[in-house]
């Protein structure tokens, strides 16, 4: 389990604990990515266990809404906000979701990866 934990801020009393969702190659400066589905977070993680950064998102039927995008000020411009926008748009095309992309990042991380757009039901905030 990872040293920090975020702080639960949407409260889910259906969801399990958090979860391994990605172990990263080791190109990647992200070493794992955990699931919480309990606080509607992705939350990247450093080899050292250190928290990185998080996604923030919400489920309503089949639309996930990203909400945020942040990165720890150490490891701002190492691709930790990519990898996690990345890994969740991943995750919700293989369950056949959509999403909403109300986050800014998020809305722009689509727009320079245009394989994502058909999913979106909304890019901006």
């Amino acid at each position: 389990m990872p040293k920090k934990k975020v702080d639960v801020n949407v409260p889910n009393p259906n969801a399990g604990p958090p979860v391994v969702v990605a172990v990263m190659d080791a190109d990647s400066q992200v070493h794992e990515i955990w699931e919480d589905k309990v606080t509607g977070k992705y939350q990247a993680y450093s080899e050292a266990g250190e928290l990185m950064g998080w996604l923030g998102y919400t489920r309503e039927k089949n639309v996930v809404t990203i909400y945020t995008t942040r990165t720890e000020p150490d490891y701002r411009g190492q691709g930790v906000a990519s990898t996690l926008t990345r890994k969740v748009l991943d995750d919700c095309r293989e369950a056949g979701v959509e999403v909403d992309a109300a986050c800014w990042y998020a809305a722009e991380f689509v727009q320079r990866h245009p394989m994502y757009a058909r999913m979106m039901v909304n890019l901006g905030f």
